[in-house]
């Protein structure tokens, strides 16, 4: 995870066009995406599929603040800072 975030922040300050910046991101995304765990994985799903959070705890029998803490990890793994970011992340995998 660590060498994907270096990588990408080295890809950032050689990038000498918007593109090469959205490359670098969308590559530092995807590798961060391959880190999830499982159960990160299924709750980023269900999450992306617009379940609130006491759906998901009950879905996966867990805790709604296991939920959050999964959803915080979630969303520094993959760059993103909102349930409608996290779809758009989820959809393009």
């Amino acid at each position: 995870m660590i060498d994907a975030l270096l990588a990408y922040i080295a890809l950032l300050e050689s990038a000498r066009t918007p593109a090469l910046t959205v490359n670098a991101m969308l590559s530092a995304q995807a590798a961060a995406a391959e880190t999830l765990t499982a159960r990160e994985l299924e709750v980023a799903r269900l999450a992306a599929n617009e379940k609130k959070t006491r759906a998901i705890a009950s879905a996966l029998v867990i805790s709604e603040n296991t939920v959050e803490t999964h959803l915080k990890s979630i969303y520094g793994k993959l760059g993103v800072s909102s349930r409608i970011e996290l779809a758009r992340a989820v959809e393009s995998r």
